[in-house]
């Protein structure tokens, strides 16, 4: 079970007072980038986190990653979903504090999450609906954070709330993330490479008269541990769900707009 610690009110003070502050921010100013400060023991990005955050605060354990933290629910599923769709070295949590200029004025901003994998480094926040609601400046202030490290030349991401809760994609990676520990038998595991070896297949094709739920969390459980690639973007995971052999990168559905042109802009975050 997750561990879960005690919810505190100074976070929660501290988000109420920042649209005063962004408000007083001219955020069509110029953002650069001036420093990035790692987080370490000795000088973490929030002396009190993970005591202080706003949400239920959890360690989910992340098979071949280890135990990352995660606040609330929109930032588990980014935990899912990273782990299924970009197959990533490495996930941390909190990982440093960049100093943003914005104009005349610095900002710090501790981003979400870190991750490390096969196509390179990404910093990505976590924003739910109802930060927007409450700070009319949260919108600008994320195109400026990202501009920032556009123009650094650092991928950043944003994954909202609605884009984390799309579906197929969603229910697929959940499933996925579940039928992590599910255990496969070597034989059936041999059998289903070697027919891969030929080419993708569908699951029904895989199957033939199998029990297509059986060889489904069968196949989500080699897709979690490298095996082979289930399309988790297409449709739900069924019958003709597309299966190839290997460990293959898919992007999330927020990578394409962080890294569009108007990426910097977030202009449709929601």
């Amino acid at each position: 079970m997750p561990v879960r610690l005690p919810r505190t009110t100074s976070l929660i003070t501290y988000r109420k007072r920042r649209p005063k502050r962004d408000s007083l921010i001219d955020w069509s100013a110029p953002a650069r980038l001036l420093d990035i400060v790692p987080t370490t023991l000795d000088r973490p990005a929030r002396p009190r986190w993970p005591e202080d955050m706003a949400e239920p605060y959890s360690f989910e354990a992340m098979p071949g990653l280890g135990s990352v933290g995660a606040e609330g629910p929109n930032e588990l599923m980014l935990l899912w979903s990273e782990f299924a769709l970009r197959r990533p070295k490495k996930i941390t949590a909190q990982p440093e504090t960049a100093m943003i200029a914005i104009g005349d004025r610095v900002i710090k901003h501790i981003v979400d999450y870190l991750v490390a994998a096969d196509d390179g480094m990404t910093r990505i926040d976590v924003r739910g609906a109802v930060g927007f609601v409450h700070n009319p400046f949260l919108a600008k202030r994320i195109k400026a954070i990202a501009s920032a490290y556009m123009a650094a030349g650092l991928r950043h991401e944003v994954a909202t709330a609605a884009r984390l809760r799309q579906e197929p994609m969603a229910s697929n990676v959940k499933l996925v993330f579940e039928a992590a520990a599910r255990p496969v038998p070597d034989d059936d595991r041999k059998r289903i490479l070697a027919r891969l070896e030929a080419g993708a297949m569908t699951i029904a094709e895989l199957a033939g008269d199998d029990c297509i739920d059986r060889i489904r969390r069968d196949l989500a459980s080699l897709h979690a541990r490298g095996f082979i690639t289930l399309d988790l973007l297409s449709g739900p995971i069924g019958p003709a769900t597309k299966v190839t052999a290997g460990r293959q990168i898919q992007l999330p559905p927020w990578w394409r707009v962080s890294t569009s042109k108007e990426a910097a802009g977030c202009g449709g975050v929601g």
